[in-house]
């Protein structure tokens, strides 16, 4: 359930953050003044997917390693299954993968 109240108060209104002000200080230098909305480039998927491999590298043992040809083949199939999947997630998600240092945390970051 949802409940939303109202009060009345002379205090302004929030300012909302645009693009060339993201600190939401009111003193952007654009004319126009476009709400930022983060997006996941396909640059911060590719590098959470390399983070992602190394993390599972890390914890093979020595004899079930990945050679630089398996490690660029599973790289690549993450890329052709999961990219478009990993564009809509949310940035905090992705800063949260790339900060995991396990696996684990990794899967801690899904929320499930």
């Amino acid at each position: 359930m949802v409940v939303l109240a109202a009060c009345s108060s002379r205090a302004p209104a929030p300012k909302r953050p645009v693009a060339d002000d993201p600190t939401g200080s009111g003193s952007a230098t654009g004319s126009a003044a476009t709400p930022v909305t983060a997006k996941v480039s396909e640059a911060d998927c590719l590098a959470m997917f390399d983070h992602m491999i190394a993390i599972d590298i890390k914890d093979r043992p020595a004899d079930q390693q990945l050679s630089a040809d398996q490690t660029a083949q599973v790289r690549a199939e993450l890329r052709d299954t999961m990219l478009g999947e990993c564009l809509q997630l949310p940035p905090d998600q992705v800063a949260c993968v790339m900060a995991a240092t396990t696996k684990a945390a990794v899967h801690a970051c899904d929320g499930d």
